[in-house]
């Protein structure tokens, strides 16, 4: 439990106050990560830009130890296919 008491001021200016506590500085940042998971699609470059988050997404999960079963499956999935696509237009 936190507490935090503060005076009142003679000035009665409003107060603003943020209090963040992270145990993660990238917490908040990546909650819900796998929403960024996407199929690869189209030529080089647009298969690119969609194929490259699903490795950053699946290395940061792994490292973080919070890798499930289902993101890990998508995310190969996307991967594979997203390999094939690129195989297939070259």
């Amino acid at each position: 439990m936190l507490c935090i008491q503060l005076e009142r001021t003679s000035l009665n200016k409003n107060l603003l106050f943020v209090l963040v506590i992270s145990g993660d500085i990238m917490g908040s940042v990546l909650t819900n990560l796998d929403s960024i998971l996407k199929m690869p699609t189209g030529c080089g470059e647009q298969n690119m830009i969609k194929f490259a988050p699903n490795i950053y997404v699946l290395d940061y999960l792994t490292n973080t130890n919070q890798l499930t079963t289902e993101i890990e499956d998508k995310a190969l999935e996307y991967l594979r296919i997203g390999r094939y696509n690129f195989m297939c237009s070259h």
